[in-house]
């Protein structure tokens, strides 16, 4: 019986961007997190082609993507069968296929009944695939199972690694403690023997995901897909299941001690996995284990100091409790899996590793003196990037209100106490002190008193105690006026101003809770009972914000930034309200969609999630609206054109090649994207109303640009019309620019734009000088027949591909530009057929043929 399993793997150069096991099915395959096979290539588009797996055939679908589809060198229209001994490319990234080698089965028309084949031996059960990942012991590859027809990963003992019997040992004692562990958060083995190249291996389950480290960098880096999938709320809840696997090992008696974010393995539908059991000790189990002191250099790296060691103080430096990495291994216990939770907590809460040290040995030096400095440090950006020395301030977008809550430091630090006895001496106590943080209670690290349990009661029955709150008011209010006088108000005010953080911290909740309206009712009593505590002000401009109130959120931006220190997102929010009021057309009350679009982004990178969603709907709701008013408007122009929403909701108009004379129907409409290739239009004057960011106006009598001058936009195509002049594109964010077969002479225009492709094939030009500078990376002369100096070209470094005129002089400077891989003389679609840099400068003249 055939196997039906197919492994694809994504490669760019030498790197392997993407691998994936596909069952018979359909797939979409592109950049956006939401396709089922996701490939992070520049050059993909979001949903980029459709992938059939069928039992005995493959067939690819091109689904509008920007740089194509490609079998074997040619591009594809709709729907094509394919081998998986072709190339296939999408964009410029390689897709290779391949099927698991079909186990032999008994010839037909024999005269007997078919059986089943012996089943093989463990040396070929497995049929071995790609690399997944190679660490310090053994390698872990992708394998087929051939018994049950399913994806398992194989983790292989290094030959080099093997060599020494403690390794051996060790290698086999993991496989032996993983089957002991049956935990949904402990990954599954299978299966324990020798491949045919002799190496020891076990199968373990496949898991489809990323790691725990992966996900914080990229928390760090500022990922806004990864901020909005893992808030602090879903990190606890994934590090509450670490702990669940742990404290079922303990309960088997069994220490993990490498417990660290690169060791845990987070699956596309939420499975969390404990990996990676190498290390782990039986507590009842004899010690034979020999430990000597590490060897210190002080040019490790941060690779190094993150990276599991062996043979000597076994463990991760930035993650192991002070007595692992002194090497004694008689008072390890289960509390020195806590040390390492803690640890995990912490880089979960900061982003950063509790302990780190300009070498090993100055690491080790802190790690055992136990020099960790609490998280909220790191509440305050610039003292943060200081701290870490880091050039750029790290803003912490995961955690609610980008701080460290103050009772989760106190968690993480417990854990990280330097002596066993200080601290959690269970998993249990961690995670009951956890599950009191998630439920609004006060945690036992954190000490608590009285105003703190207070506040905390107040939030989990925010609707009782509000209530109450109000009663009290007006009570306080009422003997204010008959009773109380001047002493005494003062004494009651105080009183009143002191319950502003409660209105604070509830405001804070009702905005996670998507609630904005009943957010700016809390954080206005807030305001009102502290007019002067610029973090309240922050949030209420926050809110505002969010609301579309600008003004406001202006004035409330600004009297924030005068009665506190400056936090690094308050300039760019004022900055953010004054562009978006400017962007309000006049005579219009409401902000358009596009900008709401531009302020949806905006908020969504500052960590704002919550915020962010309840802008998108506002917005699907409004391009809900735009669809059917573009629908009709197509209608009253009396023309066929194709109106699609693109991945992030926003409109795509193509009605090129038909008879459209005037643009004016489509005015004010929250198009982002539109097609009038081959129309005859000539008056742009309409288009000065779209939020235009794409627009190919080739082969059209179009010759004045001055009505685009304010349009955002970061693609134009001028291909083929009588514009001259491009002074009015001198202030847009373009970044693809095509104005081949037009009668520009007049670059000056273009100096210091983000351009990144420009076409200037068969145009009059006579000087690239204000290229210079640019970050093009493709660059198109061909038919340029007046241009024969390109010495401005060596101020554009970023260069990867360029098209030469036919007559140019002295190019052998472009052989220093090192970024440039493909030169010639004739443009290609697929940039595959444009010779290498190698190719060219072995025959720089034949390549003109």
């Amino acid at each position: 019986m055939p196997a039906h399993i197919v492994q694809l793997v994504a490669r760019k150069g030498d790197q392997v961007l993407a691998c994936y096991a596909l069952e018979p099915g359909e797939y979409i395959i592109g950049r956006d997190p939401a396709c089922p096979i996701v490939v992070p290539a520049e050059e993909i588009s979001r949903r980029h082609a459709r992938i059939i797996v069928t039992r005995d055939a493959l067939e690819i679908e091109d689904t509008g993507s920007r740089y194509g589809t490609f079998i074997d060198g040619q591009q594809i229209v709709g729907r094509r069968r394919f081998s998986a001994e072709q190339r296939l490319e999408i964009g410029r990234t390689l897709i290779e296929l391949t099927r698991p080698v079909t186990p032999p089965t008994a010839p037909a028309g024999t005269g007997e009944h078919s059986t089943a084949s012996p089943a093989p031996n463990t040396s070929d059960r497995y049929e071995q695939g790609q690399s997944i990942k190679k660490g310090g012991m053994g390698e872990v590859l992708f394998a087929h199972d051939r018994h049950i027809q399913r994806a398992v990963a194989l983790k292989v003992l290094l030959p080099e690694v093997a060599a020494s019997p403690d390794n051996s040992r060790r290698f086999v004692q993991e496989a032996l403690v993983l089957g002991q562990l049956e935990h949904p958060n402990i990954v599954p083995i299978y299966d324990l023997g020798t491949d045919p190249h002799g190496r020891t291996f076990y199968a373990m389950k496949y898991v489809r995901g990323t790691t725990l480290k992966e996900v914080l960098d990229g928390l760090k880096k500022g990922d806004t897909r990864l901020v909005a999938r893992y808030p602090l709320a879903q990190l606890l809840i994934i590090f509450q299941k670490i702990c669940d696997a742990v404290a079922y090992a303990h309960s088997r008696r069994t220490i993990h001690r490498d417990l660290k974010p690169a060791n845990i393995m987070i699956g596309e539908y939420g499975e969390v996995l404990v990996m990676d059991w190498g290390l782990a000790k039986i507590l009842s189990a004899p010690d034979t284990e020999t430990t000597r002191p590490p060897h210190t250099d002080d040019a490790a790296s941060a690779a190094d100091l993150d990276a599991t060691r062996h043979g000597t103080v076994m463990g991760t430096p930035n993650f192991m409790a002070p007595e692992q990495a002194e090497g004694r291994t008689g008072e390890m216990d289960e509390r020195t899996d806590l040390y390492a939770l803690g640890a995990i907590l912490y880089t979960t809460l900061t982003l950063r590793p509790p302990i780190v040290g300009t070498s090993e040995e100055d690491l080790m030096t802190r790690l055992k003196a136990g020099q960790i400095p609490s998280p909220t440090v790191y509440n305050d950006p610039k003292k943060a990037a200081e701290l870490a020395g880091a050039r750029e301030p790290v803003v912490l977008l995961h955690c609610p209100g980008r701080k460290v809550p103050e009772a989760l430091a106190a968690v993480a630090m417990h854990a990280l106490a330097r002596r066993p006895a200080d601290r959690y001496q269970t998993v249990a106590e961690l995670q009951r002190d956890l599950a009191a943080w998630q439920t609004g209670r006060a945690t036992t690290a954190e000490q608590a008193g009285p105003i703190k349990l207070l506040q905390l009661a107040f939030r989990r029955h925010a609707a009782t105690a509000i209530a109450t709150a109000l009663v009290l008011l007006l009570a306080i209010a009422f003997v204010t006026h008959v009773v109380v006088r001047e002493k005494k108000l003062g004494t009651t005010l105080a009183t009143l101003r002191r319950t502003a953080p409660v209105y604070f911290e509830n405001a804070r909740d009702l905005v996670a809770a998507k609630r904005l309206d009943d957010a700016l009712e809390k954080i206005n009593f807030a305001t009102a009972l502290q007019s002067d505590n610029a973090e309240f002000l922050h949030l209420k401009g926050d809110i505002l914000q969010s609301l579309l109130n600008l003004s406001a959120a202006r004035t409330a931006y600004e009297q924030a930034v005068r009665f506190g220190p400056q936090h690094p997102l308050l300039a760019e929010n004022l900055a953010l309200c004054d562009r978006l009021l400017g962007e309000i057309p006049a005579g219009q009350a409401h902000l358009p969609l596009h900008s709401m679009e531009t302020l949806r982004v905006a908020i969504f990178k500052q960590g704002r999630a919550a915020e962010a969603e309840v802008l998108a709907t506002r917005i699907a709701t409004g391009q809900s609206q735009g669809l059917l008013a573009v629908q009709g408007a197509l209608t009253r122009a009396g023309v066929k054109g194709t109106v699609i929403k693109d991945p992030r909701g926003l409109l795509r108009l193509d009605v090129s090649q038909t008879l459209l004379q005037n643009a004016t129907p489509f005015r004010n409409l929250p198009i982002t994207a539109l097609n009038l290739t081959q129309t005859k239009i000539a008056d742009l004057a309409p288009l000065a109303t779209l939020p235009l960011q794409e627009l190919q106006l080739t082969q059209t009598p179009a010759t004045d640009l001055r009505p685009l001058r304010h349009l955002p936009l970061n693609a134009l195509s001028l291909a083929n019309t009588s514009v001259r002049d491009l002074r009015p594109l001198a202030e847009m964010p373009l970044v693809h620019l095509h104005l081949g077969g037009t009668p520009v002479t007049d670059l000056t225009p273009l100096r210091g734009l983000p351009l990144r492709t420009l076409h200037l094939n068969r145009t009059p030009i006579r000087s690239l000088a204000p290229l210079v500078g640019l970050p093009l990376r493709e660059l198109r002369l061909d038919g340029c027949e007046q241009l024969t100096d390109l010495s401005h070209l060596a101020g554009c470094a970023q260069l990867e591909v360029l098209i030469l005129p036919a007559k140019p002089r002295n190019i052998d400077f472009l052989r220093r530009l090192p970024l440039l891989k493909r030169i010639g003389y004739q443009y290609e679609i697929d940039p595959e057929k444009i010779p290498t840099a190698e190719a060219f400068w072995k025959n720089p003249s034949g390549a003109k043929k």
